[in-house]
């Protein structure tokens, strides 16, 4: 009899201790607090026959999560969210996993395993960016295995984007004058200091209502606007003087103001964001920002300024748009390509809009395959004096930019088609 409890104890021990849970109850980063959660912790109950065997690992690859939806809690907008998500591979084969994929630029894995052995265990490093969230948010990444039985793996953040100020449209000059489209008021009061595209010349007046939402008085004062920047259609920026002065005016002070917004022409081409900068009396928000933004078409509107593929994307074909904004005629003369499995295609004008030109662009099929770091090139020839040659890039990676390319590889080209 005591030989037969020491043996049953002893396997009790040995089960209770093989499977420790990771505590995901630290700190997401190095920006925010702990969200106060309570560790899971998973819990086995001793067999009734000690002498069972245990089942055998299901063979090939098969994947387990701890958690595959993590609540980071009520945190300050802006701040950045890191939280690993950890994999078991419980099959008796290497579990292999692609990139995860992300549906919000605001998402990314900062870190994955591509292979995780039988018995083994990996991260994803999810990382969330709250920039410009507000209110509950709900982000994805999913990724593509191996397993026979579940080939999708999806890993979920969930939470609270905590924000000083709700802002709502009060009044808006361009849709009292007409200069506006009625059917724009509805994406203008998603983000009412959006101007969205305007002319060189365009007078710009809007008042902004800013309720506080911070759960406490914020007590606003607005500091002096000193610069601003320009995006152009290349992606390049420069500082420039404010194309835009604010006029504060508090309603009920702590609580509710309007933020009255004046524009400064003329505006020069690209995106122009001036950053309205405000004192708050929050220990853990001390200045909060309304970005100004209008995007002033340049004479000739390119979209997109350079490609990014990736792997993970499933479609293959990219559109290439050239809009003349100007007087001046400009017509597409010639295209080409730095890799020969690219194709290429001017498509033919719509009668309905000559102004605008569109260029198709298919990636290679290829699942494996990826752009270079040094990138490839379409090359265009246009007919426009200002404009003559124009390069747009295909890139693997949207934040990185091009690497030099390597001397064992010059750039030549082959010839587009040419539909028009």
């Amino acid at each position: 009899m005591r030989s037969t409890l020491i043996g049953i104890l002893f396997v009790w021990g040995m089960m209770s201790g093989c499977d420790s849970k990771q505590n995901n109850n630290g700190p997401a980063s190095a920006n925010q607090s702990p969200s106060g959660s309570a560790p899971q912790t998973s819990v086995q109950s001793a067999p009734a026959n000690p002498t069972t065997a245990q089942p055998a690992a299901p063979a090939g690859p098969k994947w387990s999560i701890q958690e595959a939806s993590h609540d980071f809690g009520n945190v300050w907008t802006g701040r950045r969210i890191i939280h690993p998500f950890v994999i078991r591979n419980d099959g008796t084969a290497p579990l292999r996993l692609t990139k995860p994929k992300a549906y919000c630029s605001c998402s990314q894995a900062s870190s994955y395993p591509e292979v995780i052995e039988p018995g083994k265990t990996g991260e994803i490093q999810f990382t969330l960016n709250l920039q410009n969230k507000s209110g509950p948010v709900h982000e994805t990444l999913e990724s593509t295995t191996n397993d026979p039985q579940n080939p999708s793996l999806k890993v979920t953040l969930t939470g609270i984007a905590r924000t000083v100020c709700e802002l709502e449209l009060v009044e808006d000059q361009g849709l009292m004058d007409g200069t506006t489209p009625p059917d724009k008021a509805k994406e203008i009061a998603a983000y009412p200091p959006n101007f969205d595209r305007i002319t060189s010349n365009q007078n710009l007046r809007r008042v902004i209502r800013m309720k506080n939402t911070s759960g406490e008085p914020i007590h606003l004062e607005m500091l002096p606007i000193r610069s601003a920047a320009i995006w152009d259609d290349k992606g390049q920026s420069k500082m420039v003087a404010p194309m835009f002065d604010a006029i504060l005016n508090p309603l009920q002070e702590g609580e509710v103001y309007d933020l009255t917004i004046v524009g400064k022409p003329p505006f020069e081409p690209g995106n122009n964001i001036t950053a309205i900068q405000f004192k708050t009396v929050i220990a853990e928000y001390p200045t909060y920002e309304v970005k100004a933004t209008a995007f002033c078409p340049p004479r000739i509107e390119m979209s997109p300024y350079k490609i990014v593929f990736n792997q993970q994307a499933s479609k293959r074909q990219r559109i290439v748009t050239f809009r003349n904004n100007g007087t001046t005629p400009f017509k597409i003369t010639s295209i080409a390509v730095s890799n020969p499995d690219i194709n290429v295609t001017l498509l033919p004008t719509n009668p309905s809009d000559p102004s605008l030109s569109q260029v198709e662009v298919l990636i290679p099929s290829d699942p494996a395959y990826l752009p270079p770091t040094y990138g490839e090139v379409i090359r265009i020839e246009t007919n426009d004096p200002e404009k003559g040659t124009i390069d747009i890039q295909i890139l693997p990676h949207m934040s990185n930019p091009a690497t030099p390319r390597p001397a064992d590889k010059p750039l030549t080209f082959t010839p587009g088609k040419m539909l028009q």
